[in-house]
């Protein structure tokens, strides 16, 4: 799994969640730069994208689309790409991920429960 945000609070409490409560490694990316060059070194790894979409750099939609044709390109298997945003309600951004081909989306602050679910319905936990 990797977990892209620009705040490093995200980052580590996200990551400390899914390691001490569902024992699911997870790696980190500050920018979408950093995530699709992370992607392109480990893309077998990584079934789970938690993707920031307001970020410096390269934002997560920008990231988003980089990854897909990425691995499309390259006959790679797909990640699926979860959007994190404060604005889920928001009829424009939903549409905007659903366009950079994010595949879900979860409010923030992400709750445990959230993140369960999510594991539960890609089959990463029983």
């Amino acid at each position: 799994m990797l977990i892209v945000d620009d705040n490093v609070f995200n980052l580590t409490s996200l990551s400390m969640m899914l390691e001490l409560k569902f024992k699911v490694k997870s790696m980190t990316a500050p920018n979408g730069e950093i995530a699709f060059n992370k992607v392109k070194e480990k893309n077998k790894q990584i079934l789970l994208i938690l993707m920031d979409i307001e970020m410096p750099v390269m934002n997560g939609f920008q990231s988003s689309r980089a990854i897909i044709s990425y691995c499309e390109e390259n006959s790679l298997r797909l990640p699926y790409i979860v959007a994190l945003t404060a604005n889920e309600q928001n009829k424009s951004i939903k549409d905007k991920c659903q366009e950079a081909g994010m595949q879900d989306i979860l409010a923030k602050p992400i709750r445990s429960n959230e993140i369960t679910a999510l594991l539960h319905k890609l089959k990463m936990i029983n």
